[in-house]
């Protein structure tokens, strides 16, 4: 049952379970310690309480508390004192400047962003400032292009508490800036697969994993002839995983699925664009899909790069004589579809997608990022894969015969 025009205006996103994180019961141990000797409750030359009772009251382990001291240690906060056990050290005081609580986020924000949609890159950065939020400290936002290397010198110098990266694969300006972080000792975690990002700690989406599920369940619902659409120009790491994961499910299913085919991008829009837009981008799709749907073996199903393609597709199997999402199912990718503005022109939705959870991707950046030390000596190229979920409609039209 498809929605009437007046409920797709301002539909709401369904709501979706976000995998939540927390610290590590060492890195836990090893903030609120630290909290304790900055606010003073463990004064410098103080002796810490009795093992025992700080495993209990943090609730950890002996040992994980033993490793949280020798990582505290380390920064110059506790020393080992013979004949009076650890004490804190009045050479450790923590800096107190602003800095010091601060996580200093280089991002490329677009000049059109549509904040609204759990899809967008915007939402890695949306959880990234809502965990460092909770965390008690405070982000400052980097722009590549209205950042010197001489202002970075300057920031670095003021020992900042790490350092995120966000948005740079498509963004050469920040390649200078990145460079000089990495010759830092600040912790820093990055987001992605994109080479820049290669030498430090990660948070990735499972891309293949997404994309093998997809395809999985078109498999399961007979569709044997399966045809990638992706946007011309788009060769970045995870199209690689995407790819991979179709043709996984397909090796699995014993099928050979056709070819990706590449649509040149036109104009969108972003918070609302015009049914010209829409008509104009579905007749480049019908130019690249058409010589899939005749001869011998037409294609019974597509998979997009994202939810917002999924609309001119619709338009364009309209424009061949094929019944969108009956026909040929039309799968797309990120979980966003009630936000997009084409519903206002087309009632077509995905018969499923993929939710990436980029706002849980943000937070993890974070936990990962409060778990490293303050100084890190060497670099632990760190890479954890956020499992995306399978997210289906129910829009699919069985009515007619598989061919």
């Amino acid at each position: 049952m498809r929605s009437s025009g007046a409920d797709r205006m301002g539909v709401q996103e369904p709501p979706v379970a976000v995998p939540q994180f927390r610290l590590r019961p060492g890195a836990h141990a090893k903030r609120e310690l630290r909290r304790w000797i900055e606010e003073g409750l463990l004064p410098a030359g103080d002796r810490l309480p009795p093992e025992l009772q700080l495993a209990e009251q943090l609730g950890v382990a002996r040992g994980t508390l033993r490793t949280a001291f020798r990582e505290l240690e380390a920064e110059g906060l506790l020393s080992h004192v013979p004949g009076k056990g650890r004490v804190v050290s009045q050479a450790g005081k923590p800096e107190s400047n602003l800095l010091a609580q601060t996580v200093v986020h280089l991002t490329w924000m677009p000049e059109e962003t549509l904040l609204s949609h759990r899809g967008s890159m915007d939402a890695v950065d949306m959880g990234i400032a809502a965990a460092l939020k909770d965390a008690g400290l405070h982000v400052l936002a980097l722009h590549p292009g209205n950042t010197t290397e001489e202002q970075l010198r300057e920031l670095i110098a003021g020992h900042p508490r790490g350092v995120i990266l966000s948005h740079m694969a498509a963004n050469q300006e920040a390649a200078g800036l990145v460079r000089t972080f990495a010759h830092t000792d600040l912790p820093i975690v990055a987001y992605g697969d994109e080479r820049c990002n290669r030498g430090f700690a990660r948070v990735v989406s499972d891309h293949r994993q997404g994309a093998k599920e997809l395809t999985q369940w078109l498999i399961a619902q007979g569709r044997r002839r399966i045809l990638r659409v992706w946007h011309e120009h788009l060769h970045w790491e995870w199209l690689a995983e995407r790819n991979a994961g179709v043709e996984e499910a397909a090796r699995r299913a014993r099928l050979k699925l056709p070819e990706p085919r590449w649509v040149r991008v036109l104009p969108r829009g972003n918070a609302q664009g015009t049914r010209e837009q829409l008509e104009a981008r579905a007749r480049e799709f019908a130019r690249v899909i058409e010589p899939c749907l005749s001869g011998s073996q037409p294609v019974d199903a597509i998979e997009l790069i994202t939810d917002a393609d999924v609309y001119p597709v619709a338009v364009a199997l309209r424009l061949l004589g094929k019944v969108p999402n009956r026909d040929v199912l039309i799968a797309g990718y990120d979980n966003y579809w009630p936000s997009c503005w084409e519903r206002e022109f087309e009632p077509t939705v995905p018969v499923a997608t993929v939710d990436k959870f980029n706002r849980a991707s943000g937070a993890r950046m974070v936990q990962m990022l409060l778990e490293m030390p303050r100084r890190r000596k060497r670099r632990e190229a760190e890479r954890v894969r956020i499992k995306p979920r399978l997210m289906v409609t129910g829009e699919a039209d069985f009515g007619s015969d598989l061919t």
